[in-house]
């Protein structure tokens, strides 16, 4: 029997337990999972929470805004379906922070 390279090992453990943490960059991000989705007492904005992805803002919370009510029904919606089927879902990075989330500007739910 082939024996492994304890450093490599380690290695391997190492990279996959803490590169979750590295925070990620703007852009397309997923597919992943949404943790949760609240709305705050704000008319034009609601925030979610991806696990085991830390933005460039220092969280894990990402923030939809739209001063277009339909529009932001609509977004909320999807993250909403997304939630409740356990779907993943896809959405970009604006690369911009605000109140320590990530702006995103599409979301879309990935079958």
């Amino acid at each position: 029997m082939k024996k492994f390279n304890p450093y490599i090992v380690a290695l391997l453990v190492f990279t996959s337990t803490s590169l979750p943490f590295i925070p990620a960059t703007a852009g397309d991000v997923g597919p992943v999972k949404l943790n949760y989705v609240y709305q705050l007492d704000s008319p034009d904005s609601f925030d979610f929470r991806v696990l085991g992805r830390t933005t460039s803002c220092g969280s894990t919370l990402y923030r939809i805004q739209n001063t277009d009510a339909a529009v932001l029904d609509r977004k909320f919606s999807i993250a909403m379906s997304a939630l409740l089927a356990n779907k993943d879902v896809e959405f970009f990075e604006k690369d911009v922070c605000t109140g320590g989330r990530m702006l995103v500007g599409w979301i879309r739910i990935r079958e």
